[in-house]
């Protein structure tokens, strides 16, 4: 009796040692995987919370979009010297004045063109403008030139007038009398800087 009481035991022994040598690798990689599936989870949840921050960022992009564009008129990315002498007609027909020459010379570093008076443009270290400077001849009354004026410091386009001189013609009779009471024609001559974005 007593030998099998020993086998019995061995046996239950054995038995109960080969189902904790199969159960704890089988528990431990349980334990493993149940980590693997929280981590995936959490790794699943911030993916969500960052896509949701894109598809914000985003909505607030497509709110800004006009701003963007209204900085890229201000300031584009190009010298296109047709669209420059294109402003300067249209603002000269508008508001009465008589366009007689339009010069717009090429773009300079911005470091070595600006003035003490010209607008700071932002940078990070180094500047990001370039400097096209126009010069603008044209004649008419003072009231057309202090309109047009207001429409240039009103114009999309980043402009900084830089100097400003007139010669004034009175009106005169054949005999070189002035004619009173007829406004003069003053003859101006403007230079003006305005920027484009370095490439």
């Amino acid at each position: 009796m007593s030998s099998k009481i020993i086998i019995n035991t061995l046996v239950a022994a054995g038995l109960a040692l080969m189902v904790w040598l199969v159960t704890i690798p089988v528990w431990t990689e349980i334990s493993e995987l149940r980590k693997e599936v929280s981590l995936k989870k959490k790794s699943i949840e911030l993916e969500r919370q960052v896509i949701e921050k894109l598809n914000a960022i985003n909505q607030v992009l497509d709110s800004q979009k006009s701003n963007v564009e209204r900085l890229e008129q201000a300031i584009p990315s190009s010298e296109f010297k047709p669209e420059m002498i294109s402003i300067m007609e249209n603002l000269a027909s508008q508001n009465g004045l008589n366009l007689s020459k339009v010069d717009v010379k090429s773009a300079l570093d911005d470091t070595s063109a600006r003035t003490p008076g010209s607008r700071p443009v932002i940078s990070s270290g180094k500047e990001m403008t370039k400097t096209l400077t126009v010069d603008v001849n044209s004649s008419g009354n003072y009231n057309s030139f202090k309109s047009w004026l207001g429409a240039v410091e009103k114009s999309l386009r980043l402009m900084d007038v830089t100097k400003i001189s007139f010669d004034v013609t009175q009106s005169k009779t054949a005999e070189g009398e002035i004619i009173p009471g007829v406004d003069p024609i003053i003859d101006y001559s403007v230079s003006m800087k305005t920027y484009v974005l370095k490439k």
